[in-house]
């Protein structure tokens, strides 16, 4: 309004100014017009003097005339002087207007600059008041992490801000959280990655602001379908480096001006304090949370541990009864029955083996083993789950895929982690479940491809998945093995493992594991001595359990061997003293003294009976035990076992008296 004022103003000053000029123009002409006239009746004047004939009337009126003339002329002087005082005036005070007008406008201006300066400090303060409140209230750091970039997306007054940080792994930037400022949804392709104008920005540590995007040659395609025009990335840095970086997106066209992108980073020197404390806290409460699981892990293993000995006895004892009356004379069908019961036992057996191999809590023991077997035993182990949930396997298991070398227990971990988070996708779909797991060779590789049907994984949350207790779901679902100690156990394995995922179509898990071409050690197992070499002797069997030492003892007897037993390694202690024995067939875990106390004795024996011992034991998962028997020689009979297979063992151990088991059993 001001500036329209001044300009009708120094109008009418300039029209003015042009009216005194044309009335200055018109004196001047006037004063010379009358000078002419002067000029020309002076000099009639003075003929009519020299003229006789004039008459003293004509003198008289030509001299009256000058006289007029001469006034006309002070007059024309006097217009022309007050023209000019006119005009000197009135450009003095359109001189002066304007310079009124410019310091008004100039004040006005500088007030209004004020005015802004003071309303971006108060949304700085206000932004950063209600980002530290958020940063320093309750709540975990993706739900901190996530009111802070809305606070800052309105700050901004852009439509979205996302927040990236380092990767724990070192592999770059993972998406943390993206905020919807002037939007109201937001779009999944913001939860790709920056890109690379992200990484110039962490590289060179400077804000890189595009305010034409679209006409920038490093957009991303899926951004600008957005509509954005406008984009800021603001890298924050701590003082202990690298902390995030901030992009802020925009529909309108030179959004970030100078001092719109001051007022973030501003923002940003504010808060990056309290955005690290809150990092570390998090950091923190997932430490404590990873030592409880730990201790919680490990409390599950010794109970598995411990129930897995406890039925391994049980099944011992119904294949073992089961197999001696199928070596009796009955009718078919009752033969048939004891054949289900062995079957199943054997099932049952091999799903407690399966379940101490996952339990089992131990540093890496890499041994060469097929991976096709590796995944049906964890199959096996979410069989009845599967059936329970209706999800069918489509099974596709290379043949001739060359050994890996692998830690049995620690691989079974993994893949049965997978298949639980498979199931857990595909229980929340009403489609049909399916469960698809192959296996292939690929060049030096091994690979394994385990693919459902479930809803897939979020766009942008590939990379997540393998962070430090990370999981979409809800509380209680889930085994407690997460895919992070997954990501560990294969990489220990000199491995690969990554996923991928179409959304609506399911996840891809591969595992990629070095093939083996090593050479094994030839060992002769299993091997029946001849008729001629077998020598039935004095045996001792030594186990708490008295259904134990029953079967042992019938078994026995029915070849023909002479049986003392000892329900514990005092008791056995005492026949030991008393008797030679060709051979002992020892549990490990017993009351009183142990089957480890009772083999140490026995080592100081003059008699030298320690290399008749079989190691017998149920528990494959306490680490005491497996330490113990890798460091002997003597055979192990796993609970449960069946007693075909222990009847060989001991006829070779008590078929040559003069060497030891060991020594049988390997070939020079």
């Amino acid at each position: 309004m001001q500036s329209t004022n001044r300009r009708f103003l120094r109008a009418t000053i300039f029209s003015f100014a042009l009216l005194i000029m044309a009335a200055v123009a018109a004196s001047l002409l006037l004063h010379q017009k009358v000078d002419n006239v002067a000029v020309a009746v002076s000099e009639h004047a003075q003929k009519m003097n020299v003229d006789s004939k004039s008459t003293s009337l004509e003198l008289k009126f030509v001299t009256v005339l000058v006289s007029e003339i001469n006034g006309l002329q002070s007059i024309s002087y006097g217009l022309a002087g007050g023209a000019f005082a006119t005009l000197f005036a009135a450009l003095m005070a359109a001189l002066w207007v304007s310079h009124k007008i410019d310091l008004q406008e100039r004040l006005v201006e500088g007030y209004k600059l004020a005015e802004e300066s003071d309303r971006r400090r108060k949304r700085e303060f206000e932004a950063l008041c209600n980002i530290s409140c958020a940063l320093a209230g309750n709540g975990d750091f993706e739900y901190k992490a996530t009111r802070y970039v809305e606070e800052f997306a309105r700050v901004a007054e852009a439509e979205w801000l996302s927040l990236r940080m380092p990767d724990n792994r070192g592999e770059g930037l993972r998406f943390v959280v993206v905020g919807a400022g002037l939007a109201k949804s937001i779009p999944a392709a913001l939860l790709n990655d920056s890109g690379s104008l992200g990484e110039e920005a962490l590289r060179d540590g400077l804000n890189i602001v595009v305010n034409d995007y679209s006409a920038h040659s490093e957009s991303e395609t899926d951004i600008t379908r957005l509509g954005v025009n406008s984009v800021a990335l603001l890298p924050i840095f701590s003082k202990g480096g690298t902390l995030g970086l901030v992009t802020v997106f925009s529909k309108q066209i030179d959004h970030f001006n100078e001092a719109r992108v001051k007022l973030l980073s501003d923002v940003l020197d504010g808060v990056w304090p309290l955005l690290e404390n809150a990092l570390l806290e998090d950091n923190q409460k997932h430490t404590e949370e990873r030592l409880r699981e730990t201790a919680r892990l490990a409390s599950i293993g010794g109970l598995a541990a411990g129930v897995a000995h406890e039925v391994n006895n049980r099944l011992t004892n119904i294949l073992g009864y089961s197999q001696m009356l199928l070596n009796e004379d009955h009718p078919e069908t009752f033969r048939e029955d004891l054949e289900t019961v062995i079957s199943e036992s054997q099932r049952a057996a091999k799903i407690i083996r399966n379940l101490q191999l996952f339990a089992r809590r131990s540093v890496t023991d890499m041994n060469p083993a097929h991976i096709n077997e590796i995944l049906s035993r964890a199959l096996d182990l979410k069989q009845h789950e599967f059936v329970k949930s209706e999800i069918s396997v489509d099974l596709d298991l290379a043949e001739d895929l060359p050994k890996v070398l692998i830690d049995e227990h620690q691989l079974i971990q993994v893949i049965v982690n997978i298949l639980t988070n498979a199931q857990q996708a595909m229980e929340s779909i009403q489609r049909t479940r399916e469960l698809s797991v192959r296996t292939t060779i690929s060049g030096e590789k091994v690979r394994i491809r385990i693919q459902d049907s479930g809803p897939g994984i979020p766009p942008g949350r590939k990379k997540l998945i393998f962070e430090p207790f990370y999981t979409t779901k809800e509380v209680g679902m889930g085994t407690g093995l997460g895919l992070s100690i997954c990501h560990g156990i294969i990489q220990e394995h000199q491995g690969a493992i990554w996923s991928s995922s179409l959304p609506g179509q399911g996840a891809t898990f591969n595992i990629e594991l070095p093939a083996w071409y090593g050479q094994e050690e030839e060992q002769v197992s299993g091997r029946q001595p001849s008729a001629a070499t077998v020598r039935h002797g004095h045996v001792l069997a030594v186990d708490d359990d008295p259904q134990m030492r029953n079967l042992l003892q019938r078994s026995l007897e029915q070849d023909e061997y002479e049986v003392d037993l000892a329900e514990d390694g005092a008791e056995a202690w005492k026949l030991i003293q008393a008797n030679t024995y060709d051979c002992v067939l020892l549990d490990l875990k017993m009351p009183e003294m142990n089957g480890k106390e009772l083999f140490r004795l026995m080592q100081g024996s003059p008699k030298g009976m320690a290399d008749k011992v079989i190691f017998i034991t149920g528990d494959t998962a306490d680490m005491d035990s497996q330490e113990f028997v890798a460091s002997y020689n003597n055979p192990v009979m796993q609970k449960p076992f069946q007693l075909d297979d222990l009847m060989s063992v001991v006829h070779e151990v008590t078929a040559e008296p003069t060497r030891t088991w060991a020594e049988s059993r390997y070939e020079s």
